[in-house]
């Protein structure tokens, strides 16, 4: 209801994003409402004979039709479109397809035209950061931090006291049976290479053509992610497995969800360096881990915290 009534108070703000639950949460409570405005017009005798509606269903109808114009052009601005877009509609079937196609597809990312992404907010951490407990100073310098990630990251574990995920595997924990299908799935490591941090370390029985990963090393992050892409809920299209130096690496963190049409869960963005690289799934259920989700970005703010990382990761609204 909030995100109706959020519309609403938008009433003809044409500028801006709207992100994808912004606009079905309002479509969805206005067929509500014009479904109670007809049966009202057939109660109290105000319906059209032969129509249906009438008067209430009518004036309601004209109530949101500012509105609803201006939250369909801002998810056209959400996608990178302009709001003139909307007149695509006017092509018979085609037209309409494509328009929904568009009402469906997820955010830009990053900030686009029109805007910062509307799911984006800072970071606030609901705990108390461990601030240069190790004595750690913020430094430009990555390359000079690496020897100290694997101190960081156990600093880190110990005094973690969330519960943890049994998708996330760190430091003396990993072993090569956690890594055996990473390794089927192209993941390779140089000769003096140490795994810190092992995302989905086992093989899923029921989902093996959308496995996906994200593994620390003393020297790479190595990830293999899904396309983040309309069609990937219908096929788990797949990004190309790849991996990142550390000494290039200034943030990483796990970003917005992506689902099919709002029930299965597809996969989580995966941002490094502030820009989105594809879905990591967390867990491999229908349902994401939201204990692996909270563990890696605890971890990155950590990291931020004393100095391993420029740049903090940021909050994205799961509502």
């Amino acid at each position: 209801m909030n995100w109706y009534l959020a519309v609403l108070k938008n009433y003809a703000d044409f500028s801006g994003r709207a992100r994808r639950k912004e606009y079905w949460m309002f479509v969805l409570f206005n067929i509500i409402f014009l479904i109670v405005a007809m049966i009202l017009d057939n109660v109290l005798g105000t319906a059209i004979e032969g129509v249906g509606y009438g008067l209430f269903y009518i004036l309601y109808s004209l109530a949101v039709l500012i509105p609803g114009l201006a939250v369909l052009v801002r998810r056209l601005h959400d996608v990178g479109k302009s709001g003139w877009m909307i007149l695509i509609a006017l092509i018979p079937i085609i037209g309409a397809i494509w328009l929904l196609v568009l009402m469906v597809i997820d955010s830009n990312p990053d900030e686009n035209e029109y805007g910062p992404n509307p799911k984006e907010v800072t970071f606030i951490s609901n705990k108390k950061p461990i601030i240069n407990e190790m004595g750690f100073e913020h430094k430009r310098n990555n390359m000079s931090r690496i020897n100290k990630l694997e101190e960081a990251i156990k600093e880190f574990d110990l005094k973690y006291t969330n519960e943890k995920s049994k998708n996330v595997i760190v430091l003396d924990a990993v072993d090569e049976k956690y890594l055996v299908y990473h390794k089927k799935k192209n993941l390779r490591f140089d000769s003096d290479e140490k795994p810190l941090l092992v995302l989905n370390p086992k093989k899923s029985f029921t989902l093996t053509w959308g496995f996906t990963y994200f593994v620390i090393t003393n020297k790479y992050i190595h990830f293999a992610l899904l396309k983040r892409s309309f069609f990937t809920s219908l096929f788990f299209l797949k990004e190309k497995p790849d991996r990142i130096k550390l000494e290039s690496v200034d943030s990483f963190q796990i970003g917005e969800h992506d689902s099919c049409f709002g029930t299965a869960y597809i996969g989580h963005d995966l941002r490094i360096n502030n820009q989105t690289l594809g879905l990591v799934r967390l867990g491999f259920s229908m349902f994401y881990d939201d204990k692996a989700l909270n563990y890696i970005n605890e971890l990155s703010q950590y990291l931020f915290d004393n100095g391993l990382l420029s740049n903090p990761p940021k909050e994205f609204i799961w509502q």
